[in-house]
């Protein structure tokens, strides 16, 4: 049986894991990918613990890196199709970062606490007043974040790379840590944003719903005096919500229910 996606043809151009994943989710459907990468390094999450081996010439030898966009096959053959998607199917898949860790590797990986498997650093570090998420995913970054915290941290022969880096994670954690809890967390917060260093806070619910993107997004929403929480679907400008809210308990109907 042809796959809902065979004779597509599609460039892919994301990049770091969330957007070529959602190619590899189409790809799997059968369309023929062209997977650009940056020229001699490649995509970052190569970097990120074990090689992945993929062909050069875009066969089905190295699917993770050759990806598409969707279509509905009833726009090609006018059928329908049955779906079968378990949720344990759906959480094995979802493991794939650590299942090819110890596919490649055969270490079974451990737990990390909030830290990431394959990234260090890439986790909750304290300040003086909360945690702040530093996500440091390539050298360059770490060699930034070592600026901003005044430490020559990565001129150190253990932490330049990322893999020297994951091997010495807890004394390496350590010592970040004693320098992230002088700074407050707005602070350091800042000076990452300015040194190109992803970071942000581990929010309160309150702190959610003040934050300015999320007020400016329109993501609290009321509803006949009942306040409630803004569907993310944004269709030509118009997100999409109801323009009633859902009944209390009790309510009744008092018109009969007809049908047109």
């Amino acid at each position: 049986m042809a796959k809902p996606l065979s004779g597509v043809r599609v460039l892919e151009l994301a990049r770091i894991l969330a957007g070529p994943w959602c190619g590899q989710l189409l790809a799997d459907l059968g369309a023929e990918v062209i997977k650009i990468e940056r020229p001699v390094s490649g995509d970052d999450t190569r970097h990120r613990g074990p090689p992945f081996v993929v062909s050069d010439s875009g066969e089905n030898l190295g699917p993770a890196y050759y990806h598409s966009t969707a279509i509905n096959r009833q726009h090609e053959t006018g059928l329908n199709a049955h779906i079968d998607m378990t949720l344990l199917d759906t959480q094995v898949s979802v493991m794939a970062n650590q299942a090819l860790n110890w596919m490649t590797s055969g270490t079974v990986p451990r737990r990390v606490g909030n830290g990431h498997a394959n990234l260090v650093p890439y986790q909750a570090l304290p300040t003086s007043v909360g945690d702040l998420v530093i996500a440091v995913g390539n050298d360059g970054q770490f060699a930034s974040l070592c600026r901003v915290l005044g430490v020559g941290l990565d001129s150190d022969a253990r932490f330049p790379t990322n893999p020297g880096r994951v091997r010495n994670r807890e004394v390496l954690l350590a010592a970040l840590e004693a320098l992230t809890a002088t700074w407050t967390r707005q602070e350091l917060a800042d000076a990452l944003e300015d040194a190109g260093v992803p970071a942000g806070p581990i929010n309160e619910l309150d702190d959610v719903f003040a934050n300015p993107q999320v007020i400016a997004r329109g993501m609290a929403i009321t509803r006949d005096q009942r306040t409630g929480v803004a569907s993310p679907i944004v269709i030509d400008g118009v997100r999409m919500v109801s323009d009633i809210a859902a009944p209390g308990i009790p309510e009744t109907v008092e018109e009969p229910l007809t049908s047109s």
